[in-house]
């Protein structure tokens, strides 16, 4: 009995109060880290690249839509006899050719090309936008999938020291020196700890399968055995004031300034547009006199009527407004939303505070003991199996919730790098 219960001290002295150590991956590749992780996602992000190239090209329609419409060549026949079809037999018959350049109303062309411009620029904050979401999403994914691997590593090793505990509890039993219910609790114990394992093992494929969305065969990479150390955010006053600042708002603002700029343009429709016709004539034949028939030359000016604005000018101011009044609105949930969050997060993130204090200077601490208390009592012949059971368990339980508050704590700090709009 004394070996069993001597064994049993040393056996789960040294697997459940040690620090884990975690398993590495079989390959020899740099560990992927969550720096390397976001950078390279960032790099192959198709969006990004998508939105890219629309900004270039409202860029590039922005451009064309502040230049004049392209001139019209006009080429024809004036007057041309319908008995004879012939050319130089009547005088007013003329080969004409000519060009015809038209002005769009008011001001149009230049505010068509303000707005592209401001276009531009809300795609650009969109591509900023899009960058921060991947940066976040990037982090959490690591996170998520540093937290199962490691959770993993920790329920092994409990389960090992559990799988001894079966083996020593059926053995006393069958030897008359212990009872079937501690067996029986020993392999419930060990069950249950199989059982997280898998549910463990299930979280960190669909964490690699994440991972593998953004980083292709880099998400094989093995992980940094440490978690990184995100930049401890700064007050909630300084978050909050650098809300309207985000990108997404950014992207608002120039929506509603391009929206503003549409109203302008629309209200150009009431001035008239105008044009210009140049054309040469030349009249072939001659007079009863022989004497050549002289050629014509002709200029125009057109103005366009903008009488009748009920159905036409009148509606597109209304269209106009209407879409400059939803981007406003569009701004101010967008903001609400923000706001949302960070408040949703920094209650999150005061109670996180509490509870890594808590673990480290109790928590933890406390389990490690009750283990070695647990340990030294059943070594002595004084303790309870069941309690050196509840007590490994319980360790594990603090350790596992230990590593998820470290995690929860980083998540929480790439939030707040997102809503501080942070792209370093």
């Amino acid at each position: 009995m004394c070996i069993f219960r001597n064994y049993l001290y040393y056996l789960l002295a040294v697997l459940l109060t040690c620090v884990p150590v975690y398993a590495a991956l079989a390959d020899n590749a740099t560990p992927l880290s969550m720096a390397d992780a976001v950078r390279l996602a960032v790099a192959r992000d198709s969006v990004l690249q998508q939105l890219t190239a629309e900004k270039n090209g409202i860029l590039a329609s922005s451009v064309a839509a502040g230049a004049l419409p392209d001139p019209k060549l006009a080429v024809g026949l004036e007057n041309l006899p319908t008995d004879s079809f012939s050319v130089g037999r009547e005088p007013m018959t003329m080969q004409v050719i000519g060009i015809q350049q038209d002005f769009p109303a008011g001001y149009s062309r230049a505010l068509a090309k303000q707005r592209g411009g401001q276009l531009a620029d809300s795609q650009q904050a969109a591509i900023d936008a899009r960058r921060l979401e991947v940066e976040q999403a990037m982090r959490l994914a690591w996170l998520n999938a540093y937290y199962a691997e490691h959770a993993i590593t920790l329920v092994r090793a409990s389960e090992s020291a559990l799988e001894q505990s079966v083996v020593i509890a059926q053995t006393e039993y069958e030897n008359g020196k212990g009872t079937q219910q501690a067996w029986l609790r020993a392999r419930l114990a060990l069950a249950d700890t199989k059982a997280r394992q898998i549910d463990f093992e299930d979280a960190e494929r669909a964490a690699h399968s994440e991972l593998v969305r953004w980083l292709g065969d880099d998400a094989n990479r093995a992980f940094a055995d440490t978690l990184p150390n995100l930049p401890i955010p700064p007050p909630y006053a300084a978050l909050l004031d650098r809300l309207p600042g985000h990108p997404l708002l950014l992207r608002a603002d120039q929506q509603i300034a391009a929206d503003q700029t549409g109203v302008e343009i629309a209200k150009q429709t009431y001035k008239p547009m105008w044009g210009v016709n140049l054309a040469y004539g030349h009249r072939p034949g001659s007079d009863a006199t022989g004497q050549l028939y002289s050629d014509m030359v002709s200029a125009m000016v057109t103005l366009s009527l903008p009488l009748f604005t009920a159905n036409r000018q009148d509606q597109n101011v209304v269209s106009a407004r209407s879409n400059l009044q939803a981007s406003t609105y569009a701004r101010d949930d967008e903001l609400r939303q923000l706001k949302q969050r960070l408040d949703d997060d920094w209650a999150h993130w005061q109670q996180l505070k509490e509870l890594n204090a808590l673990y480290a200077q109790a928590v933890l601490p406390d389990a490690a003991a009750d283990v070695t208390s647990g340990l030294n009592a059943y070594g002595n012949g004084n303790g309870d199996f069941f309690e050196v059971i509840r007590a490994q368990l319980g360790d594990l339980e603090a350790r596992l919730r230990a590593l998820r508050i470290q995690v929860d704590t980083e998540s929480l700090k790439a939030q707040f790098l997102y809503l501080a709009g942070d792209q370093s």
